[in-house]
């Protein structure tokens, strides 16, 4: 019976051993994983292109940490509207949606320190619909009106023909004829 109980002690004693070897095969296998990890060659760098990325974005985020610069200018300078052409223009970009309205020309002038734009023509959807539209900006070049006036019947695109005295002269492609009353944004038909 010793012998068999001495047997079962060297088993477990064998069994004990091996595992602890087991465990240290492990261990150094790790250490050597770990380590190799560190000093990683150059060619597991990223490529030049990702680099550059993430080169942009840590500089982009180390900037938004910064505060922005503070103005020593604190007024508003006003918008100088003497330097654009007046009268009636044909050549010109509108400020507006194609798919809103259809400009066919404007006429624009500075009054009372406010830049004073009629422009005339047509709604997009809707081409037998003549359309004013007048647009008041103050002097600091950010405060902008903006009235409609559609004409009472459809006579078609709308276009300016002459200007005098605060009033425009203007005409539809069907051949109606109107005046339009700059200040009071009235449109009167001619007969």
């Amino acid at each position: 019976m010793k012998k068999q109980a001495s047997k079962k002690q060297t088993q477990k004693k064998s069994s004990r051993v091996a595992v602890l070897l087991g465990l240290g095969v492990l261990a150094l296998g790790i250490t050597a994983v770990a380590a190799s990890a560190t000093s990683r060659a150059p060619m597991d760098s990223l490529p030049l292109a990702k680099q550059a990325i993430e080169d942009n974005y840590a500089k982009l985020k180390e900037n938004a940490a910064k505060p922005a610069p503070k103005s020593t200018d604190t007024s508003l300078k006003p918008v100088n509207h003497e330097q654009l052409p007046t009268g009636i223009l044909d050549s010109f970009t509108p400020p507006f949606h194609s798919e809103d309205v259809t400009i066919t020309n404007m006429w624009q002038k500075q009054e009372g320190g406010q830049l004073v734009q009629v422009y005339a023509g047509q709604l997009a959807g809707d081409t037998d619909q003549g359309v004013i539209i007048v647009r008041t900006t103050d002097a600091d070049g950010i405060t902008t009106t903006e009235d409609r006036i559609v004409t009472k019947e459809k006579a078609g695109s709308m276009k300016i023909t002459a200007d005098g005295n605060g009033k425009l002269s203007m005409k539809a492609v069907k051949g109606s004829s109107y005046e339009f009353d700059v200040k009071g944004k009235g449109l009167a038909k001619k007969q």
